[in-house]
Parts: C-alpha cells; structure tokens; sequence
C-alpha cells in the first residue's frame, strides 16, 4: 500500500475502522511526492502478509510522508523507517493514550531527515533503533510526558554514521527491555546526543528516564549526554538519579537541576 507515489495522498483510518496491508507500506514514496496517514479512535493499520509474517514501512522514502497515530490508533508492521531517501522528509507521532506503533528495527533518519515524537502517553515497541543511520541523514526522537515510552528489545544507537538526537522530558522513557546497551555516536563523523530534560542551552525541562540498560558507551563519533532538567535535591543523596555506566570518549553537559551518577564512569 503505497500513500502519496508521485502526487499528494491522504488515508485516515478512525472508528474502528481496519486496513490490512499484506505488502510493504510507503507513505511519500518518490521524489515531490506527499503523503499522510492518520489513524485514531480505535483505528487499525496492520501490514501482516497470510502467513502473518510483518510488513515493512517507509514513512518518507524520496518524498515527504507523516504518520500521526492518535489516541487508541494502533499501527502494526515490520521494520520502519522514517525517511529512507537522501531526499526523503518523514515525520511520525504517535500521540495519546493506547495509541500504538508495533514496529520490528526502527530507523530513523536513514539517509534523510527523520523525526519521531511519542507524547501523551503514546507507546513504541521495537525490535531495535538507530537515529541517523547513514553519513548525513538527520534523526531526532523526542519523547515526552508521562506514559510517553519508547520500549525497544534490543540496541539503541543515537548516531550511526549521521547525526541523531534524542529527548527525553516531563517523565517520558526510553525503556531498553532487552538490557541492551545504548551506544552514542557509533561510527567516525557522527554525532549522537542524549537529552534529559531539555537541549544544551534552552530553558530547563522536567527529566524523562532511561531503563533497562547499564551501559551508555560513547563511541568514534562525537557523543554527547545534556542533562538541563528541573529536578533539585541539593540537600541530599536524592535528584535525579542516573544509574547506567557511562564510558568512552564523549562530553557529558550538566546545564541545570540536581543529577547523581549511581554509578563510577569513565568517559
């Protein structure tokens, strides 16, 4: 199911209304092209073949493609990237309660700009995640709010050969189920950055959380971790408390509130 080939294409799935896909899915597929898909109010995209083997999905190939899945939206596919084309633009949302994406690896920014926000209590499980895969693509993961998680059984790379970002703020979780590790700037050239709260240099937000791993490695590229958050607990042990193990050669940025390392790192 291709949304958006060459021109300009609109599929909204709401009321319980259900799409199955047994082929791959391209949302914004060729160079100029546009496409959207909005799913919401207990709407169903399932790219599941008959033998239920899951689809891939491409949300901004060589055009400009956006998923928004609202609340009680759910999506379920196989491996999904978000913008795959040098010239590919993607957007994904998934915002609200029980709003869902089910994807297998999770890319975003494969070779373009890509850019996922899970808000509101939205929930994204995968398989694994790399933000800015390949030398100049752009990825950016913003999750934000309490609920907002984003639970990924296996690795997470900010970082690969391009540049990723990703924000965690106002309780929103980065929840690594599989104990894997999360490595920043994996590949020379790149640039990976993890924000707890806010970004270097703008006004302090409440902190999300990491989970499940206890191992953060920066690697060749140039890797960052900025904490700049709101939690203040100077008179104690307490603040915010950051267990994972911190190590190689990366910058770590403490912009703003009280943050205890539980942990001896060595970056």
């Amino acid at each position: 199911l291709t949304v958006g080939q060459s021109g300009t294409g609109t599929l909204t799935i709401t009321d319980s209304g259900v799409v199955n896909s047994a082929g791959t899915g391209n949302i914004g597929n060729a160079a100029n092209s546009t496409g959207t898909v909005e799913l919401g109010s207990a709407g169903q995209w399932n790219l599941v073949n008959g033998t239920g083997a899951a689809q891939n999905l491409t949300v901004g190939g060589n055009g400009t493609g956006t998923l928004n899945v609202h609340t009680t939206g759910t999506v379920t596919a196989g491996n999904t990237t978000i913008s795959s084309g040098a010239t590919g633009v993607g957007n994904a949302t998934v915002d609200g309660i029980d709003a869902v994406l089910n994807a297998g690896i999770l890319t975003v920014g494969g070779r373009g700009t890509g850019t996922l926000a899970i808000t509101d209590s939205g929930m994204v499980n995968s398989a694994s995640n790399t933000i800015g895969t390949n030398a100049g693509s752009h990825g950016t993961v913003t999750i934000d709010g309490t609920g907002s998680t984003l639970a990924d059984t296996g690795a997470m790379t900010v970082g690969g050969a391009g540049t990723g970002t990703i924000t965690l703020s106002n309780g929103g979780t980065l929840a690594m189920t599989g104990g894997d590790a999360i490595t920043i700037a994996s590949n020379a050239g790149s640039i990976g950055v993890l924000n707890i709260g806010a970004a270097d240099g703008e006004a302090a937000t409440a902190a999300g959380y990491v989970t499940g791993t206890d191992s953060i490695v920066f690697g060749a590229g140039t890797g960052s971790i900025v904490f700049n958050h709101t939690v203040t607990d100077p008179a104690t042990a307490g603040g915010y408390q950051f267990t994972p193990v911190i190590s190689g050669n990366g910058n770590v940025t403490q912009d703003a509130g009280h943050t205890v390392f539980t942990q001896e790192n060595t970056y």
